[in-house]
C-alpha cells in the first residue's frame, strides 16, 4: 500500500550514501507505485491494484522518533484526525471486495476513488528504472547477509 510517489533518487534509493528520512520514504512509495505498475504489466491474468490509505494511526513513525514525548504527542495528535488501521480496513473492505473495480483505474484512495498514476511512474522507462534498482537491492541483500551465512 501507498501513495502516488513522486521522483526517486534513483542514484542512491536505498539511502546508502545519503540518508534522508523523508526522501527514502518517498523511495519506498514510489517503489510500490512501480511494484504495482510492472507487475500488472508482468501478469495481465491478475488483478493487481494500488491503495492509498492516506495518514493512518500506526506508530510508524515511532522508526523515526522512538518511544519519545514528541512521538506519543504525534501519534495522538495524528489519532484525533485520522481513521486506525482497524477503521481504515472497514472502509476499504467493500473497494477490495468488489467484483467490478474499473479496469481502467490502477491506484485507490482512503475511500475507494480512482486515483492518478504520478506524472513520473507515467512513463516507462521510469518504472524498469526501479525495478533494476530493486533488483540490485535483492542481490547486494543477498550478498551481504545471506552470504555471510553461509561462508
Amino acid at each position: 500500500m501507498g501513495f502516488c510517489g513522486t521522483e526517486s533518487t534513483i542514484e542512491d534509493f536505498n539511502g546508502l550514501k545519503s540518508y534522508q528520512t523523508f526522501t527514502q520514504h518517498m523511495n519506498t512509495v514510489t517503489s510500490n507505485d512501480a511494484l504495482v505498475l510492472g507487475l500488472r504489466q508482468r501478469r495481465p491474468d491478475l488483478e493487481i491494484y494500488g491503495l492509498n490509505p492516506g495518514i493512518i494511526k500506526t506508530g510508524i513513525r515511532a522508526n523515526v522518533y522512538g518511544n519519545s514525548l514528541k512521538a506519543f504527542f504525534l501519534e495522538t495528535m495524528i489519532g484525533w484526525f485520522t481513521p486506525s488501521t482497524m477503521q481504515y480496513a472497514q472502509r476499504i473492505k467493500n473497494v477490495i471486495a468488489a467484483e467490478s473495480i474499473p479496469k481502467n483505474a490502477t491506484f485507490f484512495n482512503a475511500y475507494g476513488e480512482p486515483i492518478q498514476v504520478s506524472h513520473y511512474l507515467s512513463d516507462e522507462k521510469n518504472i524498469m528504472t526501479i525495478w533494476n534498482q530493486t533488483d540490485t537491492l535483492i542481490e547486494y541483500a543477498w550478498r551481504k547477509y545471506v552470504g555471510y551465512l553461509y561462508n
